[in-house]
């Protein structure tokens, strides 16, 4: 998402809506994300939406 957008209460209501295709409508059986390094808020909402954090990496 470009960063006029961040901050801004989108991506938790994506990301909820995310999840709900990929696990209920898609059947996945597990899911990847990932945020740029400076978007804190992204990570924020990863954390609050995801179950489980597989590892954690920074971009440079």
């Amino acid at each position: 998402m470009s960063k006029e957008y961040w901050g801004k209460g989108i991506m938790p209501e994506v990301a909820q809506s995310m999840m709900q295709l990929a696990f209920e409508d898609l059947k996945l059986k597990v899911v990847y994300a990932t945020n740029h390094k400076d978007n804190i808020s992204s990570g924020k909402v990863m954390q609050k939406n995801w179950n489980e954090t597989l590892g954690q990496r920074l971009l440079f």
